[in-house]
């Protein structure tokens, strides 16, 4: 596999192997792509836009405690913003000091710490 993800041509794409092992892989991990990574993330990034859209320009109104949409809506950023970073925190333990070598990965933490720091102050409101 790390042969095909540096192969030079795409042309290595199109052989029968590969297009097997993708066909075969593709129906087993199907349903763990759609329902543990694309769907939580669409919901995080919707929930994410809609709570930054409305709350962390003006704030909030109400106490941080106090039940409404915007308590409702900061936990599920919270909790999506602590589940995909969770990938983060698995990848750190495998590649060691390895996932600093890669920008992307300062990428994504700084992207977790950007948003937590948004929900925060958005919850500071106009108190």
């Amino acid at each position: 596999m790390v042969l095909l993800g540096t192969a030079p041509h795409e042309s290595l794409f199109s052989t029968d192997l590969i297009k097997t092992l993708v066909n075969h892989f593709w129906s087993r991990y199907y349903r763990a792509v759609i329902f543990g990574g694309f769907i939580p993330f669409l919901i995080y990034f919707l929930s994410l836009l809609f709570y930054v859209s409305n709350y962390a320009v003006i704030g909030i109104d109400v106490d941080f405690w106090e039940p409404s949409t915007e308590f409702f809506l900061r936990w599920v950023v919270i909790f999506f913003i602590l589940y995909f970073f969770s990938f983060e925190i698995r990848c750190i333990i495998r590649d060691k000091h390895l996932y600093l070598l890669d920008i992307f990965n300062y990428v994504d933490v700084t992207s977790f710490g950007f948003n937590i720091y948004l929900v925060f102050q958005a919850s500071k409101g106009k108190h």
